[in-house]
């Protein structure tokens, strides 16, 4: 049974960039199916919730990026390109914006970014998921983003169920999404403050 247990992993591409590409990568046994990306930007108090649609699938016997929907199992070994970290606070807006300084302007103001991914994976009767928290780090006119831990947290246990549902919901009906902030904003900060006395 331990063997067939689904790993999923929030990673980035490369260094500690805003610019460094985010990936979501299975390295379970068996395919994954994904249902919904949910992306939470804290700035302060407040906290933006929203989909993620567009990104880029990448299979483990591909030699080239191919952009292609989401419909579909991710293969063992396989990932996605969710876009870069900048992409994805900022809503995608940062690939329209022609002065740099607009982007670094923005992502100044954000503290923290939550990333959650909701599966089907083959051999659970319930959706699973995936989550990862990063916080951003801004010194001298620049900005680092860093993950409170080196894990991703596995959302596979009956007490997960409700907080993966919601994420599901939240990937089909957009009025859900803010709601389902709130709810697990109150729940998720609990395990960041966990996380964080660990590491000290």
């Amino acid at each position: 049974m331990r063997a067939n247990r689904p790993f999923l992993v929030i990673q980035h591409a490369h260094e500690n960039d805003p610019s460094a590409l985010c990936l979501f990568v299975n390295l379970s046994k068996e395919p994954v199916h994904l249902q919904a990306v949910i992306a939470r930007v804290h700035r302060g108090d407040e906290c933006t919730s929203y989909r993620i649609t567009n990104y880029e699938r990448i299979t483990a016997t591909e030699q080239h990026v191919q952009s292609k929907l989401r419909q579909g199992p991710i293969q063992p070994g396989g990932y996605l390109v969710l876009g870069s970290f900048a992409d994805i606070m900022l809503g995608n807006q940062s690939a329209d914006e022609s002065s740099s300084e607009s982007t670094t302007d923005q992502l100044s103001q954000i503290a923290s970014l939550e990333l959650c991914v909701a599966v089907v994976y083959a051999s659970k009767k319930h959706h699973i998921g995936a989550r990862r928290h990063f916080f951003l780090e801004h010194l001298d006119e620049k900005t680092k983003i860093h993950a409170y831990s080196i894990f991703t947290e596995q959302l596979v246990r009956r007490k997960h169920r409700h907080t993966v549902r919601e994420w599901v919901k939240a990937g089909v009906d957009p009025w859900q999404e803010q709601d389902t902030a709130d709810e697990s904003q109150s729940q998720s900060s609990s395990s960041i403050d966990k996380t964080s006395n660990r590491g000290t």
